[in-house]
């Protein structure tokens, strides 16, 4: 069976031209195809180009925004040194020897050795009037190691689980250390201004001094300041009696330097009042 085949026509390549084509399937008949359009080229890039637009999610096409920029991880400032005069820093006034790893009982010894001579030596020099000398020695030689001991007793108390005599004895501390701290500004005082009142805060300053160091004695048990481990009540009664001894002699010591001053400062008053007599 003779076919026949329709080509294109001279003009199928301009726009919106239809053309149609037959087919031979190989078993004697023909089919015609169905026409397509031929579209502009132009017109088909911009669909495939919209259909593409539409079918990709909103902000992927689009240029992702940069990454917040790294935060660094926050470093503590350095802490300068601290200065020679820096408050946050303990410095002590006094220069001693005495090592911080005695025992209790060999700190005691040091306090009540050394405190009878500090204590004379305290009173003559208010008796003669050497403030200046009082106040630079309540910083050295014997009243440095007793400042110093009982800065230490403290700890002594507490390394032997002395919890309650080791707070009580540290509020001891405090409170002579604060009296001797008065002690040394009212004789820098009286050095200065040489005034009978500035000369009666100085003995009141050594009558409290000697009294808050008594109670800071008080405060340390009886079993720490014994001469030996077998001491019986008897021995311990005697040690006591020592000590109010001690204290007893310190404040009669303290009243003769009253009274003393009480003198001079009588007699001053009447070599005033008969100056302005005459």
């Amino acid at each position: 069976m003779a076919s026949g085949r329709t080509g294109p026509s001279s003009s199928s390549s301009q726009p919106n031209e239809h053309h149609a084509a037959a087919t031979d399937d190989g078993s004697g008949s023909c089919s015609v195809a169905m026409d397509v359009t031929v579209a502009p080229r132009r017109a088909m890039l911009l669909g495939i180009a919209s259909a593409l637009a539409l079918s990709v999610p909103a902000g992927v096409a689009h240029a992702e925004a940069d990454p917040a920029p790294a935060v660094a991880f926050p470093v503590a400032p350095v802490t300068p040194a601290p200065q020679p005069n820096d408050p946050t820093i303990f410095q002590y006034e006094f220069q001693s020897d005495v090592p911080s790893n005695l025992r209790v009982k060999e700190y005691w010894a040091i306090i009540t050795s050394q405190r009878p001579r500090t204590w004379q030596s305290i009173a003559q020099q208010i008796a003669t009037g050497s403030y200046d000398t009082l106040a630079l020695s309540l910083d050295a030689a014997s009243m440095a190691d007793i400042r110093q001991a009982t800065l230490y007793l403290p700890w002594g108390l507490m390394q032997n689980s002395e919890y309650g005599a080791a707070v009580d004895s540290f509020k001891a501390y405090k409170t002579f250390n604060d009296h001797v701290k008065d002690l040394q500004r009212a004789a820098s005082l009286a050095s200065a201004l040489s005034t009978p009142q500035q000369a009666q805060q100085v003995q009141q300053a050594f009558i409290l001094m000697s009294a808050s160091l008594d109670a800071l004695l008080a405060t340390v048990p009886a079993k720490f300041y014994t001469t030996t481990v077998f001491k019986g009540p008897v021995e311990e009664e005697q040690q006591k009696q020592a000590a109010a001894q001690a204290a007893a002699q310190a404040a009669a010591q303290a009243a003769q330097i009253a009274a003393a001053q009480a003198a001079q400062a009588a007699q001053a008053a009447g070599t005033q009042a008969a100056a302005v007599a005459q």
